[in-house]
């Protein structure tokens, strides 16, 4: 068992914002058991990558406006019971810390283990995390707003329009609870699709600057790109490059980076200490 005083500080990152922490087994099982609704579970723990890169990203993820209903953790190596517990829950899945589970209505719906976490950014975690908070724990009913299904669900939201048919404000206005029913099933069929990816683009001021750079630089036909690490030059995209358009700029994106960087828009911010891009 790890030193109290040691562990502490990384408990703290979690229930400072609003997790809940479970110490015993009978405590797990008070929240898991029954579930209904959703439910986040963080498994804690001392790993280095925990503190560099899963603490961040799930804070991050946890700022969207979609989220679990319920926000649980546990210590891995410290509360050996209660970890060993929410484990058993996390059926088909070897134990590994940190780690994450969603739960929807008692189902564990979406897990992400170390091997998920380790040597990537807390804004990759907290991008899959806000998709699977996305797909999992919004309240699909008669009240729902069609635009926080746009919000929500940009890269499938053309596929919900021509589902929903006529122009309206909630999902269920005008239908009865069969045609609800119904429209609410096929939404759910479509997002078990692979979503379109979102454009990225620049905002002006960012063009304006990223153009004036590129002057500087003699690289007037140069495009943009974006990486792990950082934006640079480039002029054609490579083999898992998307590429999109914008104020005159070609912005390359790989594949694998879209759903963290997809809808956003590189931005130009000056600060006290001088300016930089940001992707916003």
């Amino acid at each position: 068992m790890y030193d109290p005083e040691l562990v502490g500080p990384m408990r703290k990152e979690l229930t400072d914002v609003g997790f809940k922490e479970l110490q015993t087994s009978s405590e797990v099982d008070a929240e898991l058991k029954s579930l209904h609704g959703s439910a986040l579970v963080v498994v804690n723990s001392v790993c280095g990558c925990a503190a560099g890169a899963a603490r961040p990203g799930v804070k991050l993820a946890i700022q969207s406006k979609v989220r679990p209903d319920k926000l649980l953790t546990v210590f891995a190596g410290q509360f050996r019971e209660a970890t060993e517990r929410a484990r058993s829950y996390f059926t088909g899945y070897a134990p590994s810390s940190p780690s994450m589970a969603l739960f929807k209505d008692g189902e564990l719906v979406y897990m992400m283990q170390r091997m998920d976490i380790e040597g990537r950014s807390a804004d990759d975690i907290a991008a899959d995390l806000k998709f699977a908070f996305q797909r999992h724990c919004l309240k699909l009913g008669a009240e729902t707003p069609i635009e926080s299904l746009k919000e929500s669900f940009p890269g499938h939201f053309a596929k919900i329009e021509k589902a929903i048919g006529r122009s309206r404000g909630l999902l269920g206005e005008g239908l009865n609870p069969a045609q609800v029913k119904d429209l609410v099933g096929r939404i759910e069929t479509l997002l078990d699709e692979e979503p379109e990816p979102q454009p990225v683009s620049f905002s002006p001021e960012g063009a304006q600057h990223f153009k004036a750079l590129r002057a500087q630089h003699g690289t007037v036909n140069s495009g943009i790109s974006l990486s792990e690490h950082g934006l640079d030059f480039q002029e054609k995209p490579g083999p898992d490059d998307l590429v999109y358009e914008s104020e005159g700029i070609k912005i390359f994106v790989p594949k694998g980076m879209i759903r963290r960087f997809g809808g956003r828009r590189i931005h130009f911010e000056q600060g006290a200490r001088g300016g930089g891009f940001a992707i916003v």
